[in-house]
């Protein structure tokens, strides 16, 4: 039999039949099928049976006044138990060997069986053989020398420490970093405070927006919880731009066409600017 759970197949029966399964105390329990009326559904393409005849093969006691309606199994549930069904080994049958047959084999008459034959004498046993010589040793090879250690780099020259004392040599320090095309130093409500830049940028635009910029970001970052925004870098037509708050005021820099802003040097430069 391949025992089907009912919870598995029946979520799109008739509630009449979903009602006597409930009567009948088979919600946790499986339906049964013969294996050989499960293999000729398979073939078919189409598992379904009468309610009265699942009924019949899981528990005949039980009685149905839905006798005609006819529920499928899903073959997607039913196909994996009849297969692991199917490949269940057959059990052995016991031969039984009938008692009157008689041994053809032993009986009366039958030959003595010959005496064993007497062992023959043992042959003497070789004479020992002579020992080999010890195979000579070679003489142990030189060591090689130990290779020369690789010569160490000299250590790289520090780079000198970038000072500024007030936002417009903050900006000329800026615009003569590698690859930085301009510099702005804005205050909070968006005034330019320092600025350089090349058309068509323009100082005061740059200031105005620069704040507005980072605060807004800011804010967002702190409603998606990634936390305190430390900068904010964008990249707009082949220039790399970078706005950061530096104590009261705000740093904008944006670089040279297809170039890469100096992170590290900038990040020197913002500390100097929070100290003003």
């Amino acid at each position: 039999m391949v025992a089907v759970p009912v919870t598995a197949v029946s979520a799109n029966w008739p509630d009449a039949i979903k009602a006597e399964i409930q009567q009948f105390k088979l919600g946790e329990g499986s339906l049964l099928v013969p294996v050989g009326e499960m293999e000729k559904a398979l073939k078919s393409g189409k598992v379904a049976f009468s309610w009265s005849q699942l009924l019949s093969w899981t528990n005949p006691s039980l009685k149905t006044t839905q006798g005609n309606v006819t529920v499928e199994l899903a073959l997607k549930v039913v196909a994996p138990l009849f297969l692991a069904v199917s490949k269940l080994p057959a059990p052995k049958k016991k031969v039984e060997i009938d008692p009157n047959i008689p041994d053809m084999f032993v009986g009366k008459g039958a030959p003595a069986a010959a005496p064993a034959a007497e062992s023959a004498p043992a042959a003497p046993a070789a004479p020992a053989a002579a020992p080999a010589p010890a195979p000579a040793v070679a003489p142990a090879a030189a060591p090689k020398p130990a290779p020369a250690p690789a010569p160490v780099p000299a250590p790289a020259p520090a780079k000198p420490a970038i000072a500024a004392r007030t936002p417009a040599e903050a900006v000329q320090v800026a615009i003569k970093l590698p690859g930085v095309a301009g510099a702005v130093v804005a205050s909070e409500d968006g005034l330019s405070v320092a600025a350089q830049v090349l058309p068509p940028l323009a100082g005061d635009k740059v200031a105005a927006f620069a704040p507005q910029l980072f605060q807004r970001t800011a804010q967002y970052a702190k409603d998606l919880g990634a936390g305190a925004l430390e900068g904010l870098s964008f990249t707009c037509n082949g220039t790399a731009w970078r706005v950061s708050k530096c104590g009261k005021v705000y740093l904008a820099v944006v670089s040279q066409p297809q170039r890469a802003l100096p992170l590290a040097e900038l990040a020197q430069l913002e500390r100097e600017l929070s100290k003003m």
